[in-house]
């Protein structure tokens, strides 16, 4: 279906779960048809914010083994948000605060993500 995301990343996920040998070919050239409108920082927050929902229900199994938790994610998920907030913070008047602002992003929809948001895969993405 066309605008779905992260189809490769949950499959390989999935076939690996099974056993599947998965390989990395540095050869192979994939070209993504990427237009205009996308090439913008709101559209990036909104989709490292998509990114960690949808990380969240493809690695649910991780999520939820964890044995520690507040409010029914992860404490190392917390964590790894604090230190990105604390990297961003640290490092705001460098050449890294958006990626770090990104970095955060990916961390709270992650969160979301866990706390059982609706997730879809589809492009709710203005395009």
């Amino acid at each position: 279906e066309q605008g779905t995301r992260a189809q490769d990343t949950e499959i390989c996920y999935s076939w690996n779960k099974r056993g599947a040998q998965i390989g990395y070919a540095p050869g192979l050239i994939v070209h993504h048809i990427t237009p205009d409108s996308r090439l913008n920082k709101n559209y990036f927050r909104q989709w490292q914010f998509l990114c960690g929902k949808n990380s969240a229900h493809i690695f649910k199994d991780e999520y939820a083994h964890s044995k520690r938790n507040a409010f029914g994610v992860p404490l190392w998920v917390y964590k790894r948000l604090l230190k990105s907030c604390w990297r961003y913070i640290k490092e705001f008047f460098s050449g890294k605060r958006f990626v770090n602002e990104l970095w955060i992003r990916f961390h709270l929809g992650e969160i979301e993500g866990i706390k059982g948001q609706r997730i879809s895969f589809k492009d709710d993405l203005r395009s």
